[in-house]
This record gives structure tokens, sequence and C-alpha cells, in this order.
């Protein structure tokens, strides 16, 4: 008799918890919505599956967040426009990932490859820093590989290639 009651206030506890985690993933769902890309912003690509479509789009997390504009450069990227030369003078550094690198609900200037590029050019005695932001979001380590693969081939060159790692990145190649 002991264990069937212990038995069945542990069946309520472990409902009640299951209940109450219920309630808060939907509670979560409606008060923050998934932080993914509008699918205007993304286009198909034959060779890294989608890459990011040029202009400026003004991105909204929820009510409770900001909004802030994000621009994509002619080439695809969360960047200024750039040459695929590297400008005489300058240590150009290319900063390759998914959405952490991209980093969608930050201001462009809050990115960490911008904040990068602010760090170096307050450290350099004598040497301009370029630094440029390749993340796209949803990308693995395979499609950073193709990407720059496809760009060297074009003529695209960096001094310096930081690929971007996260946990998630096993699952996406």
């Amino acid at each position: 008799m002991k264990v069937r009651r212990l038995l069945t206030r542990l069946l309520l506890a472990a409902a009640s918890l299951v209940l109450a985690l219920g309630v808060c993933e939907i509670a979560l769902r409606v008060l923050i919505p998934p932080t993914e890309l509008p699918e205007y912003l993304i286009d198909f690509d034959s060779d890294l599956g989608w890459r990011l479509v040029p202009g400026e789009y003004k991105v909204r997390r929820s009510e409770v967040l900001a909004s802030h504009p994000i621009t994509i450069n002619g080439m695809g990227f969360r960047d200024h426009e750039f040459t695929f030369q590297i400008p005489e003078g300058t240590r150009r550094v290319a900063f390759l990932g998914d959405s952490f690198t991209f980093g969608q609900l930050a201001p462009q200037e809050k990115t960490f490859p911008a904040l990068v590029e602010l760090l170096l050019a307050a450290n350099a005695t004598n040497t301009k820093h370029e630094v440029l932001n390749l993340g796209v979001p949803g990308f693995g380590t395979s499609q950073q590989l193709l990407l720059v693969r496809g760009m060297h081939s074009n003529g695209f060159r960096s001094d310096v290639y930081i690929c971007c790692f996260f946990t998630n990145d096993i699952l996406d190649n």
C-alpha cells in the first residue's frame, strides 16, 4: 500500500512538472518568438545551399527588444562593401561563421567582428586593419570552407581567416 501511494505521488509530481514546463515553453514562445531570419533575406545557392540577399532590412525579434537595420552588402554579407583584393597598407581579417558571427540581434557596430576591428584600430601603430564579417546564419563549417574556396578562386584574399565554431555546427555539417 505504501509503495502504491509513493508511486502515485511521484507520478503526480512528474506530471505537474511536465505541465509547468509546458506552460513555460508556450509562454516563452509567445513572448519571445524565434530569431530566424525572414525568408526574403535568403536565396538559393547551388554551391552553399543558401546565401543572403543584398539590401537593407529592419528586423524585429519581438516587441520586447528594439529593432535595428541589417544591411547586406552586394556580396551577400552583413558588412560594408569591400574589394576582393586587400587594400594597400591594410591587414585583412575575415571572420567566418554562422548566426553568432552574423549577429542578428545586434546593430552592425556591436557585432563582435566590428568590435575586433575597433580594438585593432585602437592598438595598431602603423597598420590599418580591415575586419570582415562573413557570417551567414545557419552555415556549418563545411559551408564556410566552400564559401572561402569559392571566394578565393574568384580572387578574394585575406591575411587571416578566423573560423568561428560553435557546438551546433557539428549538426549543421
